[in-house]
């Protein structure tokens, strides 16, 4: 049984290193069952043995409806997803129930062992070197990124697709990768950064001569304390969901299916790859951890930042270079445990299409040298090079066109020096403070969010065991007070106390009615596939 994309599932090939899309694969043979994920790991599976029973479903809070007895968190996660915004590795915020690996091919013995799972496909080792004359490797690559997505997104209706124009790069090369429907689709921006990105946008739709609809995340971001994690895997940090409200009200409004830019940015911009080596980026998580524990007013030798510490060099991959780690780190982690679940979030409401889970793609994009994809070098000559107008427009990074050769406009280099000045002299002001998400300013200012938001925290018994207080409401005290590390941390927070409510309801749920709490499989296999 093949759980995947419509438009692809009637013509992917047998070697799973060679299928496209996102798509999860499960077996039953004389051994036992096996369950093969993606590249990405993009479906999740999360699992647990108790006896000679593997109980397993694609949901944390249906994972607890199945098993047997209590269902704890556990706190290295919690505390992971919390100051580190998401779990890292195979764990997840539930105590002995695990994620299974990406690319891999994972045998369900039905002995009451773990899985046992073999990698078919790892990414390439990024290369550094000279890459010789650039216009081989531009031609090849906008040839590359044009096949995949006539192959992931030609079969869509104009009329019913509608396309994000955004100040950033994937949002311009899939709108120049696609002028059919920059000129016929609905077009919207989803407005949450302040006011940094909508001028932008507002620039694109003046060149494309169309209309662009705008959408406040702060609408449905407002009621982001009482979401339910059930929308998502569970453990999806709730400070990110700030589109699944525009990708609802998209869908209520006529639009069916969108094409979103999910993994170009890792394949041609790398902003998260480093070149330090394993150690250096380790301390660099360290140091981030220690940072958003003090804002919750934990040392660096509390119990907790400790059990965290011990979670990031555990966890962090291993790698020849610095850029290997990195990229598998990015890989295994952030990109499908934080960037894709905002893609599974809008598909509960439209088609997404993400032509960048394209093997050939990837494969090709992946082995670029480093060089070229370093600061997004060779990206932004593949967006020239399909609409010079769109190029020309400026980059809300720098505020200057995609080639200009200066790194930031006069305006931006002068607000990145005076900024930290200006804050010491006046700390506080919120005039000088970085552009913020609506999720940050509903936390600081608005009633119903911060009420709700109280409530939810007050009454989570795991936050109290973990954190060691008797009032987690107490991240909200003074507004002013909340800055961006204390603001992480109560998404992180706001996440496993949702889940917590989900858990002990669903728990509930499987207690009143116990025949519909499984779906048996063969052998000693039970599972749920919502």
């Amino acid at each position: 049984m093949v759980i995947g994309e419509r438009h692809l599932i009637q013509d992917q090939p047998s070697d799973p290193a060679r299928r496209d899309g996102s798509w999860l694969e499960l077996r039953w043979t004389p051994a036992g069952m096996e369950i093969i994920t993606d590249r990405l790991g993009t479906i999740p599976v999360h699992w647990a043995v108790r006896g000679r029973t593997f109980y397993f479903a694609t949901r944390l809070a249906d994972v607890a409806r199945l098993l047997p007895g209590a269902v704890e968190p556990d706190p290295a996660a919690v505390l992971t997803t919390i100051f580190l915004d998401h779990p890292w590795g195979s764990r997840t915020l539930l105590r002995d129930v695990h994620l299974l690996p990406p690319a891999s091919r994972c045998r369900i013995l039905g002995t009451g062992a773990d899985p046992v799972c073999d990698r078919y496909w790892l990414p390439p080792v990024p290369e550094v070197g000279d890459p010789g004359s650039v216009e081989p490797w531009l031609e090849a690559a906008t040839e590359r990124l044009r096949q995949a997505h006539v192959r992931h997104a030609a079969d869509l209706d104009p009329e019913t697709v509608a396309m994000p124009v955004t100040a950033g790069l994937d949002s311009r090369c899939n709108l120049a990768l696609h002028p059919d429907l920059a000129l016929c689709a609905r077009l919207f921006h989803c407005h949450d950064l302040a006011n940094v990105e909508w001028p932008y946008a507002r620039r694109i739709g003046r060149h494309l001569r169309r209309p662009i609809e705008r959408f406040d995340s702060a609408d449905d971001m407002r009621h982001a304390p009482g979401f339910n994690p059930d929308l998502g895997p569970g453990d999806f940090n709730i400070g990110h969901w700030r589109l699944v409200g525009t990708a609802r009200r998209l869908a209520a409004t006529g639009s069916r299916a969108t094409v979103d830019g999910f993994l170009q940015d890792l394949l041609f911009k790398a902003t998260f790859l480093r070149e330090q080596s394993r150690e250096q980026q380790i301390q660099g998580h360290l140091a981030r951890l220690r940072y958003n524990a003090a804002a919750l007013g934990f040392g660096p030798d509390s119990p907790q930042v400790r059990r965290v510490e011990e979670c990031i060099r555990e966890d962090f991959p291993a790698g020849d270079t610095g850029l290997e780690a990195s990229q598998r780190h990015y890989l295994e982690n952030r990109s499908r445990r934080l960037v894709y679940n905002i893609v599974r979030l809008n598909q509960n409401y439209l088609d997404v299409r993400t032509p960048a889970l394209d093997h050939a793609l990837m494969d090709f994009a992946l082995a670029l040298p480093w060089q070229l994809r370093k600061g997004s070098w060779l990206y932004r000559r593949i967006i020239q090079r399909l609409s010079p107008e769109l190029a020309g427009i400026p980059y809300d990074k720098t505020g200057l066109p995609l080639l200009s050769p200066r790194p930031r406009s006069l305006g931006k280099a002068t607000a990145r020096q005076l900024r930290p000045f200006l804050n010491r002299v006046w700390p506080g002001r919120q005039f000088f403070q970085p552009p913020e998400g609506n999720f940050a300013r509903l936390a600081r200012h608005d009633p119903l969010f911060r009420a709700t938001a109280r409530g939810t925290l007050s009454g989570s018994e795991w936050l109290r065991a973990i954190l060691a207080t008797d009032s987690p409401e107490d991240v909200l005290r003074t507004p002013r007070n909340m800055g961006p590390q204390r603001i992480d941390c109560l998404g992180g927070m706001l996440t496993a106390s949702r889940l917590e409510s989900a858990t002990r309801q669903s728990r509930q749920a499987a207690t009143a009615v116990p025949e519909a709490s499984a779906t048996p499989s063969t052998g000693h296999h039970q599972g749920v596939l919502p």
